[in-house]
C-alpha cells in the first residue's frame, strides 16, 4: 500500500512538472516567434550587399587567371628549351667520355702486360714446394694408420678383459636371479594353498568375540547368590574354600548351578533352571558360526588363523622381497636375455685369443691392459697431430699454388680482355667522329644555351607581373565573398524553417488549456502527498515494532548462545591449546574452527577432530544444565577415532567436566579411558 501512494504521489508530481513545462515552453516559443520575425527583416539588405560583392570579386579572379594561363605556356617553352640544352651537353659528354675511355684502356693494357710477364716464376716454385708437401703427407698417413691399428688392438684387449669381468658379474646375477625365482615359486605356492586373509580373520575374531559376549550374557543373565557375613566365618563355593571377615559380602553368578557349603552346619544348592536356555542358545549359535568361519579357513582355532594369516602375511612379504631382488638383478631384463648376454660373453672370450695376433703379448690383467690402450691412444694422437699437420702444410701449399695458378689464369684473361677492350674504345671514338666531329657537337650546345636563357627571361618576367597582381589574395577574397553569401542564404533559410516551426507549435498549444491543467494537477499533487504522509507514519510504528521484537529476539538468543560457545572453548583449550576459538550457528551448531588464527569450516576437519569437537559440546551443554539439576552424560565407546595423545587430553577434559556432572562411559577398551582422574570404574561380566 505504502508503495502504490508513493508512486502515486510520484506520477502526480510528473503531471505538475509536465503541464509547468509545457507552460514555460509555450511563453518561450511566443518570444522566439517575435525575435525571429525581427531578424529576417534586419537579414534582407544584408543579402544584397553580399551578392554585389560577389560580382566583383569574380571579374578580378577572372583577369588574374588569363595571366597563370599565359605563365604556364612560358614555362612549358623554357622547359622544352632546358631539355634541348641539356641532350646537347650530354651529346658533348659522351664524346668526351669515349676519348677518355680510350686512354685508359691503353694503360690498363699496358699494366697487365706487366703484371703477366712477372707471376710466371713465381708460380714454378710453388709447383715444386708442392710435390715435397705431397710427399711428407704420405708418410704421416702411414705413421697415422699404424698408430690407430695399435689402439685397436689395445681396445680389444680392453674388451676382452673386460667381458671376462662382466661374465663372472652376470654368472653371479644369474644366480642371485635363479635362487629369488625359486623363492618367488614357494611363496606363491604358499600364497595359492592358504585360504586365509585379513577379512576372513577379521571374521573369525568377531565371531569369536560375539560367542565371548553371549557366554558373558548367560553367565550375567543367570541367578546371582550374594552371602553377607554377619560374623568372620569359613564358607565353600563348589569346593572352593572363602574367608569373610564380619561386614563383607561375595557375590557369585549361578551358570548352571553353584553348591554353598558351610563347614558343619549346612550345604546350600542353587541351580540356574530354565532362566538360561535362550542364553544357551545365543551361545550355541555364536559356537556354530565360529567353527564354519574356521573350517572355511582350514584352521581349529581363532589362535590357528591367527598363526595362519601372520604365516600368509610372511608369504607375500617373502614375495614382494624376492620379487625386488630378482628385479634388482634381472633388471631391464628378462631371464632369458641375462643367459644369452651370458653365452655372447662367453663366446667372445673363446673367439678373441684365436683372432688375435701373437705380438705383442696380451696382458695380464685389465688395469695394464688400460694402461697400454692410454699409451697406443697417446701415441695415435701424436701421430694424428703429426698427420693434420702435413695435411695442413700440404694444404697451404696446395693452395698458395692454386692461388698463383688461378692468378696467372685470370692475368691472361684480364690481358686479352684489355687488349679486346682498347680495340673496341678506338673503334666507338673513330665511328662517332665520322657521325658528327666534336666541332659540331660543341656548336650544338651553344646555340640550345641561348635559346634556354632567352626562355627562361621571358618566363620571369610573367612571373613578376603574377606575383605582382597577388592571384591568392584574389583568389582567397573571391571565395570568401561566395562563402560569405551562402552562408548568409543559409542561415535566412534556418531562420524561415524555425519560424514556421514555432508558429506552427503557438497555433497547437493555443487550444489546449494549459494553466486549468496544470492547477488540476497542483490539487492532485496535494492529496496524493497527505495520503502518503500518512501512510509512512504507520509503515513507521510498524517497523518499530517488527525492530523491538528482532531485538529482543537476537538478546535472548545471545543469552544462550554466548555461555554454550565459552564453556566449548573454555573446555577445547584443554586439547588444542589457548589459541583455539569456534563460530556457531543460530541452531548451536559449531561452524568453524580457529586454531593458531586459521578457521577451517566444521565439515572440513578430520572425522577424529569432529568426534573431539562433539563429545565437548556436549559436555559444554551438560555443565551448564547441571546449575539446575542436570542429567547424566552417557558414552557408549567414544573417541574410537581419536589417536593416544587425544585421547589423553580428552581424559582431561571428562575429569575436569566430571566434577559438576555425572558421566557415564560404556567401553569394552577400558585403557583408552586410563588417564580419567576420580574415576570410578565398574567391571560387567
Amino acid at each position: 500500500e505504502l508503495d502504490e501512494a508513493q508512486r502515486a504521489r510520484e506520477q502526480a508530481g510528473g503531471e505538475v512538472d509536465s503541464s509547468q513545462r509545457e507552460l514555460e515552453n509555450l511563453e518561450a516559443d511566443l518570444e522566439r516567434s517575435a525575435s525571429l520575425a525581427s531578424e529576417l527583416e534586419a537579414r534582407g539588405p544584408r543579402i544584397s550587399e553580399l551578392k554585389a560583392d560577389v560580382h566583383a570579386r569574380a571579374a578580378h579572379w577572372e583577369e588574374v587567371s588569363k595571366l597563370s594561363q599565359a605563365l604556364v605556356a612560358l614555362r612549358d617553352r623554357w622547359k622544352a628549351e632546358d631539355e634541348a640544352q641539356k641532350n646537347a651537353r650530354r651529346e658533348e659528354q659522351e664524346r668526351e667520355a669515349l676519348a677518355t675511355s680510350l686512354k685508359e684502356a691503353e694503360a690498363t693494357y699496358a699494366r697487365l702486360r706487366e703484371d703477366h710477364q712477372a707471376s710466371v716464376p713465381a708460380l714454378e716454385d710453388a709447383k715444386r714446394a708442392s710435390e715435397g708437401k705431397l710427399k711428407d703427407l704420405a708418410g704421416a698417413t702411414d705413421a697415422a694408420e699404424a698408430a690407430a691399428d695399435a689402439v685397436k688392438l689395445r681396445r680389444g684387449d680392453v674388451d676382452f678383459l673386460r667381458d671376462q669381468l662382466d661374465l663372472a658379474q652376470f654368472r653371479e646375477r644369474k644366480a642371485r636371479a635363479d635362487a629369488a625365482l625359486e623363492a618367488v615359486r614357494e611363496a606363491e605356492k604358499s600364497l595359492t594353498e592358504s585360504r586365509i586373509n585379513d577379512e576372513r580373520l577379521a571374521q573369525i575374531q568377531d565371531a569369536h568375540l560375539k560367542l565371548e559376549r553371549a557366554r558373558a550374557q548367560r553367565e550375567a543373565g543367570g541367578p546371582t547368590v550374594e552371602i553377607e557375613a554377619l560374623a568372620d566365618i569359613a564358607v565353600e563355593l563348589d569346593d572352593e574354600p572363602v574367608s569373610l571377615s564380619h561386614g563383607t559380602s561375595t557375590q557369585r553368578n549361578v551358570v548352571d548351578s553353584l553348591a554353598v557349603t558351610f563347614p558343619r552346619l549346612a550345604r546350600l544348592e542353587v541351580r540356574a533352571g530354565t532362566s538360561l536356555e535362550a542364553h544357551d542358545q545365543a551361545v550355541a549359535q555364536a559356537q556354530k558360526q565360529l567353527r564354519a568361519l574356521c573350517t572355511e579357513a582350514g584352521v581349529e582355532t581363532p589362535e590357528a588363523a591367527v598363526e595362519a594369516n601372520d604365516r600368509r602375511r610372511e608369504s607375500e612379504r617373502t614375495l614382494r622381497q624376492q620379487r625386488d631382488v630378482l628385479r634388482d638383478n634381472l633388471r631391464d631384463l628378462t631371464a632369458q636375455e641375462l643367459e644369452q648376454k651370458i653365452e655372447r660373453a662367453e663366446r667372445r672370450i673363446r673367439a678373441y685369443p684365436q683372432e688375435r695376433p701373437s705380438e705383442p703379448p696380451l696382458p695380464d690383467d685389465l688395469s695394464t691392459a688400460k694402461r697400454l690402450l692410454e699409451e697406443a691412444e697417446v701415441a695415435a694422437a701424436g701421430a694424428q697431430r703429426g698427420l693434420e699437420e702435413a695435411r695442413r702444410g700440404h694444404e697451404l701449399s696446395r693452395e698458395h699454388r692454386d692461388r698463383l695458378q688461378k692468378n696467372h689464369v685470370e692475368a691472361s684473361v684480364h690481358l686479352n680482355l684489355a687488349e679486346k677492350e682498347d680495340e673496341r674504345a678506338r673503334e666507338k671514338l673513330e665511328r662517332a667522329r665520322r657521325g658528327c666531329s666534336d666541332a659540331v657537337l660543341q656548336q650544338r650546345h651553344e646555340e640550345a644555351t641561348e635559346k634556354a636563357r632567352q626562355a627562361r627571361v621571358q618566363l620571369e618576367q610573367a612571373e613578376k607581373r603574377l606575383a605582382a597582381s597577388d592571384p591568392e589574395s584574389v583568389e582567397l577574397l573571391a571565395r570568401n565573398a561566395r562563402r560569405a553569401l551562402e552562408g548568409a542564404e543559409e542561415e535566412m533559410r534556418k531562420l524561415r524553417d524555425e519560424q514556421i516551426e514555432v508558429n506552427a507549435r503557438l497555433k497547437d498549444r493555443g487550444q489546449d488549456g494549459l494553466s486549468e491543467r496544470l492547477d488540476q494537477a497542483r490539487t492532485n499533487l496535494h492529496h496524493r502527498l497527505q495520503h502518503l504522509v500518512a501512510l509512512r507514519r504507520r509503515a513507521a510504528a510498524a517497523r518499530l515494532l517488527h525492530d523491538t521484537m528482532l531485538a529482543a529476539r537476537d538478546t535472548a538468543r545471545r543469552a544462550y548462545v554466548a555461555p554454550l560457545r565459552e564453556r566449548i572453548e573454555k573446555l577445547g583449550r584443554y586439547v588444542f591449546g589457548d589459541s583455539f576459538a569456534i563460530s556457531m550457528s543460530d541452531d548451536l551448531a559449531i561452524e568453524a574452527r580457529t586454531l593458531h588464527g586459521r578457521t577451517v569450516p566444521f565439515r572440513r576437519l578430520s572425522t577424529g577432530t569432529k568426534e573431539q569437537l562433539s563429545l565437548i559440546s556436549r559436555l559444554a551443554c551438560a555443565t551448564i544444565v547441571a546449575e539446575d539439576g542436570g542429567v547424566p552424560v552417557i558414552l557408549d565407546d567414544a573417541l574410537g577415532n581419536t589417536d593416544p595423545q587425544r585421547q589423553a587430553e580428552m581424559s582431561a577434559v571428562l575429569a575436569v567436566t566430571g566434577r559438576e556432572c555425572q558421566i557415564i562411559i560404556l567401553t569394552c577398551t577400558p585403557d583408552r579411558y586410563l588417564y580419567v582422574g576420580d574415576a570410578q570404574r565398574v567391571t560387567l561380566s
